[in-house]
């Protein structure tokens, strides 16, 4: 299967800074802080919605995958046909056929190039409703904990940097499932840009 690679390093510490703006003081005590941990990575690669676009984009990739084979089967046919040919024909007549296979080439090699940038495009745009999605989670999350414990502020840590933690501080889950609730399904969008910036849907 095609697999998706994620960094998640840049939109987690957008929202959880933003989550935390009205936590950090230098006299807080440990009563004062309410701690909880999540596991970022889980919540969206354990998540129905990024499952459904790993499928979509593998099985697009598959598509191109056995496209580009069977191109370069007709090219290597047409090249040992051609040299096959080679004593028999003019060389003015080899030369612009050779030519020619190399000119296909070049554009097979250019559509790989194309598909796989429209793939990530794709990939990027579609894990974006996630993040989203997530944020949105989080925000009411913390908002409807911080109603009910209305003296203590709401602390949220990256489970991957917290040496320990006990099952109850640990929101993934919840997180998970709320965002399946949600979000069970992305849709994604394949679109291409070519050279003269014309938008193609595929």
């Amino acid at each position: 299967m095609f697999c998706v690679k994620r960094n998640y390093g840049t939109m987690w510490a957008y929202w959880l800074m933003l989550l935390l703006t009205a936590l950090i003081t230098t006299d807080a005590r440990a009563d004062d802080v309410a701690i909880l941990v999540i596991d970022p990575k889980a919540v969206v690669e354990q998540s129905k919605a990024f499952q459904s676009i790993q499928q979509q984009i593998a099985d697009k990739n598959a598509d191109y995958k056995k496209k580009s084979n069977t191109q370069q089967d007709t090219l290597k046919s047409a090249y040992h046909a051609l040299e096959e040919q080679k004593s028999t024909i003019p060389q003015q007549e080899y030369e612009q056929r050779s030519r020619k296979l190399i000119e296909q080439a070049k554009d097979y090699n250019k559509e790989a190039h194309a598909n796989k940038a429209m793939l990530d495009n794709a990939l990027s745009k579609a894990t974006g409703q996630i993040d989203q999605v997530i944020e949105g989670i989080m925000a009411n999350y913390v908002h409807s904990l911080g109603s009910k414990e209305k003296n203590r502020k709401i602390l949220v840590l990256n489970k991957l940097n917290v040496i320990y933690a006990s099952n109850s501080m640990d929101i993934t889950d919840k997180v998970r499932k709320e965002l399946d609730d949600r979000l069970p399904k992305v849709q994604v969008q394949f679109v291409r840009v070519n050279s003269e910036t014309r938008v193609e849907q595929r």
